[in-house]
């Protein structure tokens, strides 16, 4: 998977981590810069984007559809339209950039006959998967691309920027 969307992601100024299942490869992710040699040794892992001084995501990792919706379009009226991905619907995460860098946060809600909903800010020292293979439906992470375009053809700059207080 890396190698066929590594120089689009690197063009657009995204920093990626090569990842088995979502775990990132190797010590030092956080800080490293891309490597043309992941494209040859790490050619089928998932791929992860770094996040921190640029971007964050939103993580909504809610497993009722209904809910799981309203949050997300919640998050569309108040961000604007920025790339969503799914790995485990309804599960899904916004990704857009920052004005200044955040650490994480995490909201826990309390819904019967769920297991422990939550939106999480995926910040700085954190990174998502965004292709390959979801580690428990085995199936590929997909992009809405009626939400907004992806990040192998979205640049950083074309993401909706958010501010601290906005969040």
């Amino acid at each position: 998977m890396l190698s066929s969307v590594y120089d689009d992601l690197d063009r657009n100024g995204y920093r990626i981590t090569p990842a088995n299942g979502k775990r990132p490869l190797g010590a030092g992710w956080q800080h490293r810069e891309n490597d043309p040699s992941w494209k040859k040794y790490a050619a089928d892992k998932n791929v992860g984007i770094v996040l921190g001084e640029r971007l964050i995501a939103i993580d909504i990792d809610i497993q009722n559809e209904d809910i799981a919706k309203s949050v997300l379009v919640s998050a569309q009226l108040e961000f604007g339209f920025a790339p969503v991905r799914f790995g485990n619907k309804p599960k899904c995460l916004m990704l857009v950039s920052v004005s200044e860098p955040m650490t994480k946060h995490k909201i826990k809600f309390k819904f019967d006959g769920l297991d422990n909903p939550a939106v999480e800010i995926l910040a700085n020292g954190q990174q998502f998967i965004a292709y390959g293979t979801h580690p428990d439906t085995k199936m590929p992470y997909v992009w809405d691309l009626n939400s907004g375009d992806e990040p192998i053809n979205t640049t950083i700059n074309e993401l909706p920027k958010i501010g601290r207080a906005h969040v």
